[in-house]
């Protein structure tokens, strides 16, 4: 796997209809379980006689390894929420034996389905918290104390290297494969989530699949598969962007969000301001604060989101 990715793992996923062993290494004594498929390789990649050097204990789906806890290879995220959720063994389709041991290590802050199976196992919650030590210069942050301020592809070698020296690193091997990089600046780039204001649209599949089937198409075709087929997969719709030179969106919090004012004008921004506003670009508007109207708090207390 990627190694940076690894101080941020909550979970192993498995296919949970592969096979799978749980071996010992006779010469280390050291057991581990890895997909059946996947012994020969790796008994291959650290030179050992797969008759003679490992023996097999036990064999059983991937569905049965579901809920089993492991000791977290990192400390950082093992305590609260993620402590009493996290660190065991979930089992997802996407899963493949074509490469690696058949188990998938999970950092929902760096992977769509990483992130994706978390959620439908409950390892996170939707729209919470996600362990994610990485700054928008793609280096560690303070909460990954061992590698802080190394930029995360740097840090590679260091994490591979704390894994060994923990004696809990099993193989350390190189893959090539295709990899993104920004066509403006030639750099390497990671997939990292932020964080980002939706419109909830997954709660009302029903009512869009239904409006739908009211509706008349031409061809018909197209109600029936392609819109329905889009309709039916619908997911929540992101209106917020990371550009500083993007539209604003026109919303003003308070620090816990469970206050939110959202300006339907221009004029209304200007009675909040207090001022006249020739230009609502960032740099003019974010100044601005709003008065909270709940009991106890001091105004302002809303800033612009």
């Amino acid at each position: 796997t990627t190694p940076w990715t690894l101080p941020s793992n909550l979970a192993l996923c498995v296919h949970p209809a592969l096979t799978y062993l749980r071996v010992k290494n006779l010469k280390t004594e050291k057991e581990f379980i890895i997909c059946e498929s996947r012994l020969s390789w790796l008994c291959k990649e650290l030179k050992l006689d797969e008759q003679k050097d490992i023996k097999i204990l036990d064999k059983l789906l991937g569905k049965q390894l579901e809920g089993i806890r492991y000791q977290p290879l990192f400390p950082y995220f093992n305590k609260g929420y993620f402590a009493d959720n996290s660190f065991r063994v979930i089992s997802d389709n996407y899963v493949t034996d074509d490469s690696g041991t058949g188990i998938v290590h999970c950092a929902p802050a760096f992977g769509e389905d990483d992130y994706r199976v978390a959620v439908a196992w409950k390892v996170i919650e939707l729209g919470k918290e996600l362990p994610c030590p990485v700054d928008e210069n793609g280096c560690f942050t303070s909460q990954v104390s061992d590698f802080e301020g190394k930029y995360v592809k740097d840090a590679d070698k260091d994490v591979r290297q704390h894994l060994k020296n923990a004696g809990r690193l099993l193989y350390n091997g190189t893959f090539a494969h295709s990899y993104p990089f920004c066509w403006r600046s030639d750099t390497p780039l990671i997939y990292r989530a932020v964080p980002s204001w939706f419109v909830k649209v997954e709660s009302l599949r029903e009512k869009l699949l239904a409006n739908n089937a009211k509706s008349t198409w031409v061809p018909a075709a197209i109600q029936e598969k392609r819109f329905h087929n889009w309709l039916e997969d619908a997911r929540d719709w992101c209106i917020s962007r990371n550009r500083y030179w993007g539209t604003p969106v026109p919303l003003w919090v308070n620090e816990d969000f469970t206050e939110i004012v959202c300006i339907g004008s221009v004029e209304e921004l200007e009675k909040y301001a207090g001022r006249k506003l020739s230009d609502i670009h960032r740099h003019f508007i974010d100044d601005i604060t709003i008065p909270s109207k709940t009991p106890g708090k001091p105004p302002p207390a809303l800033c612009k989101a």
